[in-house]
């Protein structure tokens, strides 16, 4: 019979409480993109304040190394991305996958320009944001924040849309009466801005 080695990705408010009921059954690996997170947790720190140090003493894998803690990585994909693409490019993108990713809206063309949606944001919100010439329809916001309140948002005169997922858009280049097919569909927001372009 195999052996089971449960994985939990995410140690937050669901994922915590799950890995440590796991833990105490089987063998099993927690990870979190949250670098703060891991280093409290292996400290015995909590900062939901759900479990005290007692609660998560738990022993982190010898064998393992330091960056399957750091970076969130197991040791097999770890080795895998070095032999593919070189160490440097390789720590690179793993740094990559560890951040944050901006929060880029799209504007909706058939409601207002970008420049008006920017000043817009800037004088009513005092949301900064900044466009970049490659993204006609993108503004990149300096930091994250919540807008689904925003009437803005509301009257669809933009959605939250990853940068590169904008850009396939651009690089499709639709035309009227053309049949796109978007074999790579999740909600259908290239789909939503190939039909506004």
């Amino acid at each position: 019979m195999n052996k089971i080695y449960p994985c939990v990705v995410g140690l937050g408010y669901v994922g915590l409480p799950l890995f440590l009921k796991l833990s105490k059954k089987f063998k099993s690996i927690g990870f979190d993109k949250n670098n703060f997170r891991i280093k409290s947790l292996i400290k015995g720190v909590d900062y939901n304040n759900e479990f005290n140090k007692k609660s998560i003493n738990f022993k982190l894998n010898p064998k393992s190394k330091s960056r399957a803690i750091k970076q969130s990585i197991p040791d097999w994909l770890d080795d895998l991305g070095i032999k593919s693409f070189g160490k440097t490019l390789w720590e690179k993108e793993i740094e990559s996958l560890n951040g944050t990713a901006p929060l880029v809206l799209r504007v909706n063309i058939f409601r207002t320009t970008t420049e008006k949606l920017q000043n817009i944001l800037k004088r009513k919100y005092a949301i900064e944001s900044k466009k970049i010439p490659e993204y006609p329809y993108a503004l990149f916001l300096d930091k994250h924040r919540k807008l689904d309140h925003l009437e803005l948002f509301k009257k669809g005169w933009f959605e939250i849309q990853d940068a590169n997922s904008q850009r396939v858009s651009v690089f499709a280049a639709p035309k009227p009466g053309m049949t796109v097919i978007d074999a790579c569909a999740g909600a259908g927001g290239k789909t939503l801005h190939m039909a506004n372009i």
